[in-house]
């Protein structure tokens, strides 16, 4: 979760309003520092800006005629406010500066823009920034007693994060020689991520644990449903051609339910950056993850009945977190 800034006025800021006749403030010190104007009874508390509808204008900003707050010199602008110079707009408005950030759905488009944790994107100039994110004091001990008790480091980077993170996300050791993949798949999902690719999920579940992106997820749809009973199919499988429809080849595949969106997967050819292919289950769970890894496609699964929506979403998080070059 992003932390927000709050910003509050300076305390010895005062007030200005005109005569009618549009005479200058008096001398009596109503005139905040910078001698700003605050026309309609506005407050100018801080720098001498101009409040043109009675609004608030801080740091010398403007405040527009909805009363809303901003500040472009790298202020907030709340309230769907705009700040142009790198500030944050909390109220899903536009932040165009470098490094910006957008919150509540925004767009902060520009060099070193961030994702939005409502799932807006920010775009760079060459594909996506890796989330910055501060792991929560329990996270980063949950890793160490991870790591006490079982050593993973001969693995390559991307194989032991992707590992590490499922382990995580299910207390569960076994994970650490229950994973398959391999370095280069997971390579190439993570170059596809970074490059924007869509992230598909099977069930909602899978989409409410991968926080860092917007994910596919029509399974809800009613459309879904009038295709599974027209072609008598899985409202799953149904899902996966609906999804791809929308997103075309490219796309990040994670399934951590239903074993006929696996297999859907592999017999509509979505040519896919890379599957996340673990459902649980007695039924077809394990079948369904064999075909996965006998398909040839970029794949990472694991070989028992265990999986569902947690780990699979792990599985998809490890790369999205993860930093600098696997190399």
């Amino acid at each position: 979760m992003t932390d927000q800034a709050t910003l509050e006025p300076d305390a010895n800021g005062g007030t200005t309003t005109p005569s009618d006749a549009g005479a200058p403030p008096s001398s009596s010190g109503a005139t905040p520092s910078g001698s700003g104007m605050a026309p309609n009874g506005g407050m100018a508390p801080n720098g001498g800006g101009v409040a043109p509808g009675g609004g608030v204008a801080l740091g010398g900003g403007v405040a527009p005629s909805d009363g809303g707050t901003a500040s472009p010199s790298g202020g907030v602008a709340s309230g769907g406010g705009v700040a142009p110079g790198g500030g944050v707009a909390p109220g899903g408005g536009v932040a165009p500066g470098g490094g910006a950030m957008a919150l509540g759905g925004g767009v902060a488009p520009g060099n070193g823009g961030m994702a939005s944790p409502s799932g807006g994107v920010a775009p760079r100039d060459v594909g996506v920034a890796p989330r910055v994110r501060k792991p929560h004091p329990v996270e980063l001990e949950s890793f160490e007693i991870l790591r006490s008790r079982v050593d993973l480091s001969p693995m390559p980077p991307l194989w032991r994060a992707v590992t590490e993170r499922v382990i995580h996300a299910s207390a569960d050791m076994e994970y650490a020689v229950d994973v398959l993949t391999t370095e280069e798949h997971l390579a190439a999902g993570l170059a596809a991520l970074r490059a924007g690719a869509p992230i598909v999920t099977d069930v909602e579940m899978v989409a409410a644990g991968i926080s860092a992106r917007d994910t596919v997820c029509p399974v809800a749809d009613p459309a879904t449903g009038r295709m599974a009973r027209a072609a008598g199919i899985s409202r799953s499988a149904a899902a996966v051609r609906l999804a791809y429809a929308e997103v075309g080849p490219g796309a990040i595949w994670v399934v951590g339910c239903a074993p006929t969106a696996l297999h859907e997967i592999i017999e509509r050819g979505v040519r896919p950056a890379l599957v996340i292919g673990m459902p649980v289950g007695f039924v077809g769970a394990t079948e369904s993850k064999q075909a996965l890894r006998d398909s040839g496609l970029p794949q990472v699964s694991n070989v028992s009945e265990k999986g569902g929506s947690a780990v699979a979403a792990a599985a998809c998080n490890a790369l999205l977190y993860f930093e600098g070059d696997p190399r």
